[in-house]
């Protein structure tokens, strides 16, 4: 399936699968309590958020904007812990589940020990960008004037 697809899935299935939840939960425990658990779980995450502090927050937001996470980056910022704290906030029992189970230890050395069994993907320095070693004989320069001076000799 494609990313496209899966995107607008989780835009529209989400919703609607947290709303089925909660109301299955209300009816268990009743409207009230939902209410209220639903409120503590996002007060939870508000306060793991806190903790965290300003500074770690915008590392974790970088390296989401970066599309790659690594093993470094998982052990050197925390991440699980930043975003089991934002799956709290989220309104809903089913990220609210999410998210707890970030906060897990056992659950967080699976997570990485998946993150390291995976190979970096894409392209740049910090994503594993291949490097192809070719003899002199084996290329030829294509560029303009600029890439006419760093030709070697």
């Amino acid at each position: 399936m494609k990313l496209t697809r899966w995107i607008l899935l989780a835009i529209v299935g989400l919703p609607l699968a947290e709303l089925l939840v909660f109301a299955l939960v209300a009816s268990e425990i009743g409207w009230i309590a939902a209410f209220a658990l639903a409120a503590a779980t996002s007060m939870a995450g508000i306060l793991i958020l806190k903790r965290l502090g300003r500074a770690h927050i915008q590392r974790v937001r970088g390296v989401l904007a970066d599309g790659v996470i690594t093993q470094a980056e998982l052990d050197g910022t925390d991440m699980l812990t930043a975003l089991g704290g934002i799956l709290l906030v989220l309104p809903g029992f089913i990220t609210d589940a999410i998210g707890a189970a970030l906060l897990v230890t056992p659950v967080r050395a699976w997570l990485r020990g998946q993150m390291a069994a995976q190979p970096p993907r894409g392209r740049g320095p910090r994503r594993g960008t291949p490097v192809l070693d070719l003899e002199r004989d084996e290329w030829h320069s294509v560029g303009g004037p600029d890439r006419a001076r760093n030709r070697p000799d």
